[in-house]
């Protein structure tokens, strides 16, 4: 309940980042470029994964602590945008070593020759500036030209291409300045690539600029970061709508003066950042939009912030203890004063704490695969069992991501499994984090599989297999696990032996089992498919492929 949360609180919808995501994701495939989304503005894992539709993928990262964080987290093709200084080489080399590719950024001589000279044969990038004049080599200088070529031909570097980024964007007033500039940012890596002579990657990056184009032309790689949460200040450029907003910030009124039009709100500049407002659009434009609970706008004005205060002009008196939502100026810098996130689940009081029991996962497969299969292990043995792990390398040999994880209680150690509330939690909250049920299909061995088929229907995946279904405990044949199987409406796969004590073919064949599920025996099969493994994967890369 947001009564319940205390104040400030960073608010987070679920369904427009998840929007936000698919859309900018949707678009880069269709325009048939490499999609590298920044994670800077969110630096949570579960939402760099969200940006890859549930698995892990190419990413961009702004600092190295970042980049450490996502690459524990199965993240392995990570770009560091920042032009990097020589004190940090080594520690970007650590991290290359563990990872199959960092790419570092260079603008200048002195860096190129820095990262030349280091032990270490670095993927390396050259920045150029497009206009922001933030960083970057000038495209039209020779000696731009001169620094590229001798990166290109350099044996101890691996030229990955040229990177730029057009924040000065945020300086547009409307969305066909916009335009205007994100044309420009394509165009002058596309010039200079051709005065160079040389066919090499060209990868842009800004949040207005490939939020407000319908594809991606003249480019190679897209690199947008804000885009998942957006904020007021990109709403008030025009490179979003005020309802692709996927954050506020959850405020109390702590001080109420009507007689001079005055509140005061407990989120300062702490709470909100002191990031300048779009000005240039809206002079007085304050810091941050005061709304309501449904974030419908008020006739306020947050003037002025200290520490922990925000000082607000308003129009109409609101007394103390009134809670109120501010969709910040800049999600970024505001999201970095949390240390979590509350996501607001559809109706507006439906909130969860974001900080959760951590999940870990062991991923396998092709990163670019559109077949997931998300995978649990049995009740007696982790996610790294030989019977896993042959399981998600066949899988994976066969086009399918497979995503492994342990349940809570394995990862604690701990010998008795979790109740089965928490282990159907568990498998809610690894399904969300991989992109919700429609882009999944689940499965697991045993214990695994059965909590699985129990959450099929409810979170909607695309198809469910179990590798050795127990139907009833060994010995013990009338204390049935199938009620809930006889309705079940998700498409789904039982891989069993013939010799499985947890449920033989002569029992399984009368037992009333839905229409939508389909055993495949394995003959001669125990309950680990001893002797047939090989064929059970088959059967099951071949039905999640299919649906």
């Amino acid at each position: 309940m947001l009564s319940e949360i205390s104040t400030p609180a960073f608010l987070v919808d679920r369904a427009v980042l998840q929007r936000n995501c698919e859309r900018m994701r949707d678009k880069a495939h269709a325009s048939g470029v490499r999609f590298r989304p920044h994670v800077k503005t969110h630096k949570c894992v579960e939402i760099g994964r969200m940006q890859h539709g549930g698995a892990t993928g190419p990413i961009t990262v702004s600092t190295l602590a970042e980049a450490e964080v996502f690459a524990r987290d199965g993240f392995r093709d990570i770009t560091y945008a920042v032009p990097i200084s020589a004190a940090k080489l080594d520690r970007a080399a650590a991290l290359a070593q563990r990872i199959d590719r960092l790419s570092v950024l260079v603008d200048s001589e002195e860096a190129f020759r820095a990262v030349e000279e280091h032990p270490f044969v670095f993927d390396v990038f050259l920045k150029v500036d497009c206009g922001y004049h933030r960083a970057g080599v000038d495209p039209e200088s020779p000696d731009s030209a001169r620094l590229a070529l001798r990166m290109a031909h350099s044996e101890r570097v691996h030229f990955q291409g040229l990177l730029t980024h057009a924040g000065h964007s945020y300086d547009a007033r409307d969305a066909g300045e916009i335009r205007r500039i994100a044309a420009e940012e394509s165009a002058s890596l596309t010039r200079f690539r051709a005065l160079l002579g040389i066919d090499t990657l060209r990868s842009i990056g800004s949040t207005p600029t490939t939020a407000i184009v319908e594809r991606f032309d003249d480019c190679d790689e897209v690199r947008p970061g804000n885009y998942v949460f957006f904020d007021a200040f990109q709403a008030t450029i025009g490179s979003c709508r005020h309802e692709d907003v996927a954050v506020s910030v959850l405020t109390t009124v702590v001080g109420s003066y009507p007689e001079r039009g005055a509140l005061i709100l407990d989120a300062g500049a702490l709470a909100l950042s002191k990031d300048l407002s779009p000005e240039h659009v809206q002079p007085g434009f304050g810091y941050g939009v005061v709304c309501d609970l449904d974030l419908r706008p008020l006739p306020m004005r947050i003037v002025a912030l200290s520490q922990e205060h925000g000082k607000v002009e308003s129009k109409v008196h609101v007394p103390v203890g009134t809670r109120l939502r501010v969709m910040p100026n800049h999600s970024c810098l505001t999201a970095a004063m949390y240390d979590r996130y509350h996501i607001l689940d559809g109706a507006r009081d439906k909130l969860e704490n974001s900080e959760k029991q951590r999940m870990h996962y062991l991923y396998d497969g092709p990163e670019n695969s559109s077949h997931l299969f998300l995978f649990a292990h049995g009740a007696g043995a982790p996610m790294t069992h030989p019977f896993m792990a042959a399981v998600a390398k066949g899988m994976g040999e066969r086009g399918v991501r497979v995503v492994r994880f342990n349940f809570p209680y394995m990862e604690a150690r701990k010998k008795a499994p979790d109740r089965q509330p928490i282990l159907l939690d568990a498998w809610r909250q690894v399904i969300e984090e991989h992109g919700g049920g429609a882009r999944v299909a689940i499965g697991g061995k045993s214990m695994g599989g059965r909590m699985a088929s129990m959450v099929a229907d409810e979170t909607k995946v695309r198809a469910l297999i179990c590798f050795g279904y127990p139907f009833h405990p060994p010995g013990n044949p009338g204390k049935l696990r199938t009620a809930h199987l006889e309705e079940l409406r998700t498409p789904a796969l039982i891989v069993q032996g013939t010799r499985d004590p947890f449920g033989t073919r002569e029992e399984v064949s009368k037992y009333p089992l839905a229409p939508s599920i389909e055993v495949d025996w394995i003959e001669g099969g125990d309950h680990s498919l001893k002797g047939g493994l090989d064929q059970g994967i088959e059967y099951a890369a071949r039905f999640t492929i299919e649906h």
